[in-house]
């Protein structure tokens, strides 16, 4: 599909933080500005040999000073993350709306797309009856999902991500349950590994595979033409109707990405039960002052601080997400009564 209007319009975005910048061309498209990288001309403040041309569908970038040469995305991607961020979201935005629409109910959990080997690992669901990974989830009633399991995380990682921490790698391989990230194709962007030996000082761990894709957890599953729900982790939001995970991003950061697909109003945040953790009540007053719905937890299930946590307790946290949800001022007194700090 191309994306050549994109490419013109995020030219223009990132054109006019250069100096002399002019668009001299509109169609094929032309712009012309002094170069980032190397300068331009020391002795002349007036040379501009940065040019922005279209070419096959697409945008590239050429100084024909120092002879840097590139696509404008992966321009972007080193000398402008926050445009080409930005720019990313608004590519995927489009192909979703002119994808088949996943159509769910709002009581059933879409089922995923068939993917075959998603990693080159076991599936849990494979493994031995009795395999403690197998049986922890079967422990925490997790839902169907191609789950699987690395019996050495750090080394299988060091292939996606080079630069892993070396000093946080364990002296004797790690074993960990791994989540993977799907996109709207079936393919895996990323995955996180959930520490099963109880030692680690970092419980989970997520290694982008492809950084083009919006870390965001569920997306291959969701409809985003009916109402979204948003919790942290991708377990919670398997125990529930077409939700995502904003993973290592806050809530309120991914709802505002969603925001060029999903109107505000159909956006619900669905924080932890954690009434002293001064991060998550910031977390609340944020998304209350930013217009979110959000769920506040009542009193009865107090001393379950997460979805998982309700489900094992018998509770169905759906029903109670749909009752104890607020905005506004009505979310503001909730809050106010439900905060311990």
């Amino acid at each position: 599909m191309s994306h050549l209007f994109l490419d013109i319009k995020y030219a223009k975005i990132v054109g006019v933080q250069h100096e002399r910048f002019k668009t001299k061309a509109e169609s094929p498209y032309h712009g012309q500005c002094r170069c980032k990288i190397c300068g331009d001309s020391k002795k002349s403040k007036t040379m501009s040999r940065f040019h922005f041309r279209e070419h096959t569908q697409t945008v590239f970038v050429k100084c024909f000073n120092c002879g840097y040469t590139n696509s404008l995305a992966n321009y972007m991607k080193m000398y402008f993350p926050g445009e080409y961020s930005e720019y990313i979201f608004e590519r995927y935005r489009k192909d979703v709306n002119t994808s088949p629409v996943i159509t769910t109910s709002s009581e059933v959990i879409p089922e995923i797309i068939e993917v075959c080997d998603a990693l080159d690992l076991p599936y849990v669901k494979d493994l031995p009856d009795g395999h403690f990974v197998k049986t922890y989830v079967e422990s925490r009633k997790l839902p169907d999902y191609p789950f699987q399991f690395a019996e050495d995380f750090f080394e299988f990682s060091s292939q996606y991500k080079k630069d892993l921490d070396e000093t946080a790698r364990p002296k004797y391989p790690e074993a960990r349950l791994i989540i993977p990230f799907f996109d709207r194709k079936g393919r895996v962007f990323a995955y996180q590994g959930r520490d099963m030996s109880g030692t680690s000082s970092a419980k989970y761990l997520t290694i982008t595979v492809d950084k083009s894709v919006p870390k965001i957890f569920g997306i291959d599953r969701a409809n985003f033409r009916q109402p979204i729900l948003i919790v942290e982790g991708p377990i919670d939001s398997l125990f529930l109707p077409n939700c995502l995970a904003s993973v290592n991003a806050s809530l309120v950061a991914t709802a505002r990405k969603l925001e060029t697909i999903v109107p505000r109003k159909n956006i619900t945040l669905i924080f932890d039960n954690e009434p002293r953790n001064e991060v998550i009540v910031d977390g609340y007053q944020q998304a209350i002052k930013d217009g979110y719905k959000i769920v506040i937890w009542p009193k009865e299930v107090a001393k379950y601080k997460d979805i998982n946590d309700l489900v094992l307790a018998g509770y169905d946290p759906y029903k109670i997400i749909n009752k104890n949800t607020y905005s506004g001022l009505t979310a503001q007194m909730e809050l106010s009564n439900w905060k311990k700090v």
